[in-house]
């Protein structure tokens, strides 16, 4: 069985998912931040650098924005979009 997606709040405004990717099997951490107190871009920070984060998580298309009291939501729902695609690519049911 694959494991599921986790989901921790490490503190305001920032979320750490990990979760399978399907198609290497490889386990996959990801680190996301928003702004404290208002709406404002949603953040991934990585090893390398920062950068905005679109929809299914992706790094191209309509970028997210959410606010420290929405990302968890935010990044859940689009997590769960981002598998739908996958499933579509497949030629699964999502």
């Amino acid at each position: 069985m694959t494991p599921r997606m986790q989901l921790s709040i490490e503190s305001p405004g920032w979320v750490t998912i990990s979760y399978t990717e399907p198609a290497t099997g490889e386990r996959v951490t990801r680190t996301f931040r928003a702004p404290a107190g208002r709406e404002g871009y949603v953040w991934e920070n990585t090893h390398r650098c920062q950068q905005q984060v679109c929809e299914e998580l992706a790094g191209t298309g309509t970028t997210l924005i959410a606010s420290a009291e929405t990302l968890p939501a935010v990044i859940r729902r689009e997590y769960r979009r981002m598998r739908r695609a996958w499933a579509r690519a497949e030629g699964m049911p999502a």
